[in-house]
């Protein structure tokens, strides 16, 4: 959906169904999809930065641990 937006059609859906996905798992994929170019588009307005490997491995243990829920005194 991302690479090729304007290149799916009907067809497209009928063989996605035809594999056993659901209308439901197509409305949620469209979803990501949309949430996804959101996100990037303002990742690149903003110029976020992409983190590195080791950030990411030092994160996931906090995450895995704790969850994703941003602790208090950060909201303050």
């Amino acid at each position: 959906m991302i690479a090729r937006p304007a290149g799916l059609d009907l067809a497209d859906v009928a063989d996605a169904k035809a594999a056993g996905v659901t209308e439901a798992a197509l409305g949620d994929a469209a979803q990501i999809c949309a949430a996804f170019t959101v996100l990037n588009k303002l990742a690149d307005a903003f110029g976020w930065d992409i983190l590195s490997e080791e950030t990411y491995a030092e994160r996931a243990a906090s995450s895995l641990e704790r969850g994703y829920l941003v602790s208090e005194d950060l909201l303050e």
